[in-house]
Formats: structure tokens, sequence, C-alpha cells
């Protein structure tokens, strides 16, 4: 069903201005030093960033009190606990680059530290709002609140992409030669399996519909198109998004293998599998240029963005409305260059509000360039398209 509209797109919110805010002290998550700025994409000072990427090229420490569950905090002395605690913020997909907000729906399942949390005011172990919204702080609740009214787009955003990850992780699990069992269709047990080309079909054409819903309850301008117009701007949407969404997913799913990508919702692809994938040997070569030309250089470059889930969907806005260069009705066009500028004024009042950065202009800048990358590659993958068809790998039938 269609969610009421409670954002219209002749009530634009504008823009912030640039210096209107100023920069906050925050605690180091790991040694709660105070820190200005947020290393490695979460709060921890410079020095803890400093150890963490020199540790990473392969330093080899043992715990001090051989339980590897040292306790975070202004006492910490154990190099193999301090990295170990900053490794596992980087994986967490909850824990966002500010200590005073939570990226994600509270209502989302939370996995606890492995390890009790020291309080920066106290010796007592605790667990920190950033991690645990019901523990929240005075500071914490403003922030949580300036998410639930300022970035209506975005939290509207959030709840139908979930949903629409949902309808796709139960359609591609149900299909299997054999489904799991029903408790395990679920984002945190489902495991992935290798892709082949006939579940890799079947798997977009449950992408494309779930796109078309997700685009009607999002967007209700959407919903009132014709059936020409939704597909003509769900086709050009899913050609960049299919690049884009599944690198997102795949560091947090694959973050050991960088030549690992997601080919559908629940599979994936590697150069092992890319070797047989077709039976044609010039569309394996081909497939295969692809994982040694620019998987792995755009997993890495997506692992160094570190994305927040608010920006992951306010660049998902940005590709669904860019239809400048379609065939459309100039009402659309207007349409999108709205929804486009809501969603970079959200994403703005994020930064300032949620992160407390002023100098957001690089981090947009990034986010923008991947963006253009995920063009490009949808532009060489057309092309890669007309020769698997030459090859007589895809058919009129083949997403």
């Amino acid at each position: 069903c269609t969610v009421q509209n409670d954002l219209s797109i002749s009530n634009l919110h504008s823009m912030p201005q640039k210096g209107a805010s100023k920069k906050s002290d925050r605690q180091c998550l790991i040694c709660c030093a105070d820190t200005r700025v947020a290393h490695l994409g979460i709060d921890v000072c410079r020095s803890c960033s400093v150890f963490y990427k020199r540790a990473e090229k392969g330093h080899s420490f043992k715990c001090r009190a051989s339980t590897q569950r040292c306790a975070v905090g202004e006492g910490l002395n154990c190099k193999r606990c301090r990295f170990d605690h900053i490794d596992r913020l980087l994986r967490r997909t909850d824990i966002p680059s500010s200590s005073h907000f939570s990226g994600h729906d509270e209502t989302s399942t939370r996995t606890p530290p492995e390890a009790p949390i020291a309080s920066c005011s106290g010796s007592k172990a605790t667990m920190p709002s950033s991690v645990d919204p019901s523990a929240s702080s005075s500071a914490n609740t403003v922030d949580v609140n300036i998410a639930r009214t300022d970035l209506p787009l975005l939290n509207r955003l959030k709840t139908h992409y979930r949903l629409m990850c949902e309808a796709r992780l139960m359609g591609e699990l149900s299909a299997r030669s054999t489904p799991p069992h029903p408790l395990e269709m679920n984002e945190r047990d489902f495991i992935p399996i290798p892709a082949t080309l006939s579940a890799c079909n079947h798997a977009n054409r449950i992408f494309l519909s779930a796109l078309l819903h997700f685009g009607a309850n999002a967007f209700p301008e959407f919903d009132q198109l014709s059936k020409e117009e939704k597909w003509t701007i769900i086709t050009h949407f899913f050609s960049r998004f299919r690049l884009f969404e599944p690198g997102y997913r795949a560091d947090k799913k694959f973050h050991e293998h960088l030549d690992r990508a997601f080919a559908g919702y629940t599979m994936y692809l590697d150069p092992e599998i890319a070797r047989t994938f077709y039976t044609d040997p010039v569309a394996n070569r081909s497939m295969l240029k692809y994982f040694e030309k620019d998987l792995r250089q755009n997993r890495e470059q997506l692992r160094r963005l570190n994305m927040h889930h608010e920006e992951f969907l306010a660049t998902m806005t940005l590709m669904f409305w860019d239809v400048g260069k379609l065939a459309l009705n100039p009402d659309i066009m207007r349409t999108g260059d709205g929804y486009r500028e809501i969603a970079l004024s959200e994403l703005q009042r994020f930064y300032r509000h949620s992160l407390h950065l002023d100098e957001y202009a690089p981090r947009m800048g990034e986010l923008f360039t991947f963006s253009d990358i995920c063009e490009e590659l949808a532009n060489e993958m057309k092309h890669n398209f007309e020769l698997l068809r030459l090859l007589n790998e895809f058919t009129d039938e083949t997403v």
C-alpha cells in the first residue's frame, strides 16, 4: 500500500548555509580522548587511527590479560584489544561516524559488542549511547529527534528500502531448489550461494519488481505515472543501482573477500565462478576482466568511504531521479529535481546536526564521484551485454 505522503515537492527544504554550526568536542570511542575529527569514518582520535593503520599492515599482538576482552576507556593499554575494538567498530553496520547518532532504525536488531565498553566518565563498564539508543544521554536524544523530524524523506526511504530488501531476500531464497528453513529466511542467517546465469536472471526480475514497488511507496508522484514512464525511470535507475548497492552490501557480508561481488541479493560471483559462468570462453574472459579491472578497485573505494546509511539513501535518491537525459514529461523532470534537492538538503542537515561536520563538501564530492563511476560502469555493462547477445549467452528474455 502507498504510504501517506507528508513531503510535498512544492515545499522544498531550504539548503543549510555553510558555517552556521560549530565543531564540538567528542570523545574517542576507544581511549576516550577528546577529538573534533571523526577518523576512519567513526569517532576515534588521531592516535587510535594511526595505531590501527600501522597495526593493520601485519603487526601481531597478544592480549595482556589473555582474555581478548579488555574494556575500552582511559586505562586501555592492551594493543590487541585496542586493535580488535577499532576493527569491530569499523565492521559494524550500526555504528555511525558520530558517537551521538545511530544511522539505523531504532527497531532494527543490534548485536552487542563482544567486550564491555567502559564509560569515559568512570570506571564502570557501560554501553555508550552510540551503540544502544535505549541508553541515551540528552545529547543522543537531541540528535535522534533531529533525525526523526528533520529527515522525513530519508527516514521514509529507510523504511521502504528495508521492505524492498526483505522482498528480494524472501523471493530469492524461496526460489532455491532447496529453500532454507523459514526461520533462516532473514538478513542475519541466510547463506549466500554461488550464482548461476539462470538464477541471476530470476533475481533481476525480482529486483525490478521490488524497485517498482519501492518507487511507488517512497515517491507518491512516481505512482501516478504511466507504465511506460515508470519502466523508463526504473530501468535507467536499475542499470546503475545494480552496481552501487551490491558493493555497499558486499563490504558488510564479504568483508574478508574483496574479489567477491553480489550477483543478486543472496548470490555471489568471484573469479573462480566467473571462469565458467557462461558457456562461451570469450564471455568468461570478459567477466574475468571486470573482476580484475574494476571490482576490487570499487570495493576498496567503498570501504574507504565507509558510507553511512543516510548517505547511501541520499545517493540512491539522486540516482533514482537522475532523469534529465531521458525522454520524459517536463513535469517529471521538475519532480525529480525537487526530490534531489530535498535529498541533498537532508544530507547536509545530517552532516551538520548528527555528525557535527562543518566541512562536508569534500565528503559529498566523494559520493558524487563514486556515483559517476557507477554511471561509467553501467555504460560499459551495456556494451558487454550486447556482446553477450551476439555470443547467444543472452536472449530477449534476459534482464
